[in-house]
């Protein structure tokens, strides 16, 4: 059996190049700026949360092929995002660009998902996430997650909400955020909140909890602690 190759850079590229090719040129320039949409500062929101909050262990560490980077790994991406901005309905352009770009989708999704699957294999507890087959940003959003280090449980979770299930948990998110804004007595960076850009389930949420409260438990005075020992003397111990 061929062993399976990772989606590449190159692949990315191409598709890159067919998408262009399919777009009348007076287009491009409009193009150009749907394409710019897709420039983002992708510093993993849990990473940014714990570096505020001064906690670790939220982060999860997923494996990518080709032991490739995780903002490495989410760049092949960047192509496939654009039918992911037109299906979310945030095409700053007109609706004759995103009529030309039709002819492609069916190329990147093909691609989006080939990322999908190669991430799956190598990471198993993504298995229970939904995907929307027919949709691209179904797949970026696993992907998305999983490259910004968000837990499993997380990505699920969010896979499956639509409606008002998305609207609670974002709601969750910020009532909680809030809680621990005012147990920490912190913000996140530039004063935007503690949690940002990232939805975390009720087991991440308390597991955070968990480990906030380890934290702060009062530690028992050790017989080598200098601290027993002034306590001690304070009680006239040593006073013989």
């Amino acid at each position: 059996m061929e062993k399976n190759v990772p989606f590449t850079l190159a692949q990315s590229q191409a598709i890159k190049k067919a998408i262009y090719a399919s777009v009348p040129k007076e287009q491009h320039t409009e193009l150009n700026q749907l394409y710019a949409c897709l420039d983002y500062d992708n510093y993993s929101p849990v990473k940014r949360f714990e570096e505020a909050a001064g906690i670790k262990g939220i982060y999860h560490q997923y494996k990518f092929p080709n032991d490739m980077e995780p903002l490495e790994y989410e760049a092949l991406m960047k192509p496939m995002r654009i039918y992911e901005v037109i299906e979310r309905g945030l095409n700053p352009g007109e609706d004759s660009l995103a009529n030309a770009l039709q002819d492609q989708k069916p190329q990147s999704l093909f691609a989006v998902r080939k990322m999908y699957l190669d991430l799956v294999e190598l990471n198993p507890e993504l298995k229970k996430a939904q995907i929307s087959p027919t949709q691209v940003r179904s797949y970026v959003a696993v992907i998305s997650g999983a490259c910004s280090g968000f837990p499993p449980e997380d990505i699920i979770e969010f896979s499956y909400a639509k409606g008002i299930d998305n609207d609670r948990i974002n709601e969750e998110k910020r009532a909680f955020s809030k809680m621990l804004e005012q147990r920490l007595g912190k913000k996140g960076p530039n004063g935007m909140p503690l949690i940002e850009n990232w939805c975390p389930s009720e087991s991440t949420r308390n597991h955070i909890l968990q480990i906030l409260d380890k934290q702060e438990k009062p530690r028992a005075p050790q017989l080598n602690d200098g601290g027993f020992y002034a306590f001690l003397a304070d009680r006239g111990w040593f006073n013989d």
